[in-house]
């Protein structure tokens, strides 16, 4: 047997006796997800925050009332679309439509609606979700909620509206 082979060979056995003598890969399970109601709250405190942001870069410069009571829907069947994410016909500012539906949802003090397709719905989830992905982000990491009637440059309008949807937010954390 050549030199050769023979350091072959043992470079060989070397390689072998050393991949036996390292410890084999532990698998471990993936992580488990949080609940769903925790990852969205903690969305909606997000939001909160950038919003209180937006809104302390852009004072009125006076005194600002706070935003004028919603009034109650006289169906609130007609608002539970809000909840899958569609449309509806509103009045004045479509994002009051988010308080008001808050607002009587928790009146009914059910955790569950059904929407039009019998699909039952965590309302308060829903709804949280459904405030938060409409949140628009200024360049410097801001929330803020525009009614989309209203022109890009009604900062009022804009102001207004991140005011409600703060107002909504904080409502819905503290529900329990």
């Amino acid at each position: 047997m050549s030199r050769r082979r023979l350091l072959m060979g043992l470079g060989g056995l070397f390689m072998l006796a050393s991949a036996c003598a390292q410890p084999s890969p532990q698998i471990s399970t993936a992580p488990v997800a949080g609940p769903v109601d925790l990852s969205v709250g903690r969305e909606a405190y997000a939001a909160l925050s950038r919003a209180e942001a937006w809104l302390a870069a852009h004072p009125t410069g006076e005194k600002e009332d706070a935003p004028a009571p919603a009034t109650m829907p006289v169906e609130m069947d007609l608002l539970l679309p809000l909840l899958a994410g569609e449309s509806i016909p509103h009045t004045e500012d479509a994002l009051d439509d988010y308080h008001r539906l808050a607002l009587a949802l928790a009146a009914r003090g059910q955790p569950t609606v059904f929407l039009a397709d019998d699909r039952p719905v965590i309302w308060k989830e829903a709804l949280l979700r459904q405030v938060v992905v409409r949140q628009k982000i200024d360049g410097q990491g801001h929330g803020f909620w525009r009614n989309p009637d209203a022109a890009a440059s009604d900062l009022e309008s804009t102001r207004r509206s991140t005011r409600r949807m703060v107002e909504t937010l904080a409502f819905l954390l503290t529900l329990p």
